[in-house]
């Protein structure tokens, strides 16, 4: 008897019955602030695009193709690919530039609902989500999950540093400099920008700089301080956050490894979801380098600024946003099939769920 006792895990029927059902109600539920804020944002990049659609800018680069000459009923498929592909283009080269004028219908749809969306997903507790850990491994897990609650404030922040403002903006500046002259003897950047903007500073050089005006090199300063702000916040969303899902998917999988072995249905259900994610995460790497391509090539190249390719990358930063919103839908909705744990440390298992009784 003796030795049966010390065997067996703590009791935990010496809480009340009313604490033990507030646990679990608790940890059911703590993933509705990330799944509803996830939606709102998927909701905010399709809406948006489909608003601009609408914009009097977009318009009126449409009206000067031939997509409302064109008669369906008698054109080929050559010529009817040749228009859609000129109403592509119409689009801006990112999905900054897409978002950036807050004050139009498209531009007040966006902050809205990424701004609601956000800061419901702030509120949610990453850590019930997930397997937990213990000792060292549990500082390190809490440091991941807190480095993603910050990463997704930066959807918050990217909402209020648009590419573009009043005295500021980073499609003109890209022109500017794919248009300067360069010169030949300075390959180094310039001296006078390095130390204050190294962003712009590595990519501009002296004589760039001299062929300016002073009005065009202040607009090239507050451009490239802004534009840093703002591609930092959008490298953490898009970088950062889906690496950072990636460490706690890996961990999760280790931690669930003998339920999946054991072909739990919920384990099975969790492994699926774990694969689209996986998916997910390298979708988006693979968008975001391929924008960042033609991103980048159209600082540095007046043949890609003006180039009737330069929309592609539009689209690849356009499937990196949207599916980022799909991957933290995804992130709330596996954790529907992760096992709790009680305050004794022994797990709630797939099939003893309350959600699966």
């Amino acid at each position: 008897e003796r030795g049966r006792a010390a065997s067996s895990p703590p009791s935990t029927t010496s809480r009340p019955p009313s604490d033990l059902m507030l646990e679990t109600s608790e940890a059911d539920w703590a993933w509705v602030p990330l799944y509803g804020g996830s939606w709102l944002c998927f909701s905010a990049i399709m809406l948006t695009r489909q608003m601009y659609k609408l914009s009097p800018g977009f318009r009126k680069r449409l009206r000067n193709t031939r997509f409302f000459e064109v008669n369906t009923a008698e054109a080929s498929e050559a010529e009817m690919a040749s228009v859609m592909l000129d109403a592509f283009r119409c689009y801006p080269a990112t999905v900054s530039e897409m978002v950036e004028d807050s004050a139009s219908a498209h531009g007040m749809v966006f902050r809205a609902l990424m701004v609601t969306g956000g800061l419901a997903a702030t509120g949610t507790r990453l850590g019930q989500l997930s397997a937990p850990a213990s000792g060292g491994f549990a500082l390190l897990l809490g440091t991941v999950h807190a480095l993603r609650t910050f990463s997704i404030c930066s959807v918050v922040g990217f909402s209020f540093a648009p590419s573009g403002g009043p005295d500021y903006d980073v499609s003109q500046l890209r022109d500017e400099l794919a248009a300067s002259p360069r010169s030949a003897k300075l390959q180094r950047g310039s001296r006078h920008l390095r130390d204050t903007v190294p962003w712009i500073g590595a990519w501009i050089d002296d004589a760039q700089l001299k062929a300016l005006s002073d009005e065009r090199r202040e607009l090239l300063t507050r451009t490239a301080v802004a534009g840093m702000i703002h591609m930092v916040l959008a490298f953490l969303m898009l970088s950062v956050l889906p690496a950072l899902e990636l460490i706690v998917l890996l961990w999760d999988a280790h931690s669930f490894a003998p339920a999946i072995r054991a072909c739990s249905p919920w384990a099975l259900a969790w492994s699926a979801l774990a694969a689209v994610r996986l998916l997910h995460i390298g979708c988006i790497a693979g968008c975001l380098n391929y924008f960042l391509f033609f991103f980048y090539s159209g600082f540095l190249n007046p043949n890609f600024a003006s180039s009737a390719a330069f929309y592609k990358g539009f689209w690849a930063e356009f499937a990196a946003a949207r599916m980022f919103a799909q991957l933290m839908i995804l992130a709330a909705a596996a954790s529907w099939f992760v096992p709790h744990y009680q305050q004794d440390g022994s797990p709630l298992l797939f099939d003893e769920r309350p959600l699966a009784r």
